[in-house]
């Protein structure tokens, strides 16, 4: 929830500044407000929307941020944009790195531990998704 909460802080400060040119959804389950993530862990992944897309196009882009539970023990979140996709296939910069690296160092690899993927949208855009155990 606290990460959310800095998270829509961002999303606000970033659509007053491109507010005819953004368009944020928010499909967060209650279930997943318990489960922790890396602090400013999600902020990187709305960040990259801006500055990979938004900033970079002036037709209006379309963001979605998802969170929800899987098997009611693991977390799946989501940031996805309808930009351009033009780099094939999609790579990590430094903050998608370092929070890969995170990810690992607080919970593994394998299927019991956190995993972070980029997962290109049929007819353009990005999704990028975090899986996670959902740890209170």
């Amino acid at each position: 929830a606290d990460e959310l909460g800095l998270l829509e802080a961002y999303a606000q400060i970033m659509t007053e500044r491109f507010a005819d040119r953004v368009h944020i959804a928010w499909e967060i389950d209650a279930g997943t407000q318990a489960c922790t993530v890396p602090t400013l862990g999600l902020q990187p992944l709305l960040e990259n929307c801006f500055h990979h897309v938004v900033e970079r196009r002036l037709a209006p882009t379309h963001i979605t941020v998802r969170a929800r539970l899987l098997d009611g023990a693991r977390l799946r979140i989501e940031v996805e944009d309808d930009g351009d996709s033009k780099r094939e296939p999609p790579v990590y910069g430094v903050g998608l790195n370092n929070l890969s690296l995170r990810l690992q160092a607080l919970h593994g690899n394998g299927p019991a531990g956190a995993s972070m993927a980029l997962l290109p949208r049929p007819g353009g855009g990005l999704t990028v998704r975090l899986e996670l155990p959902c740890v209170c």
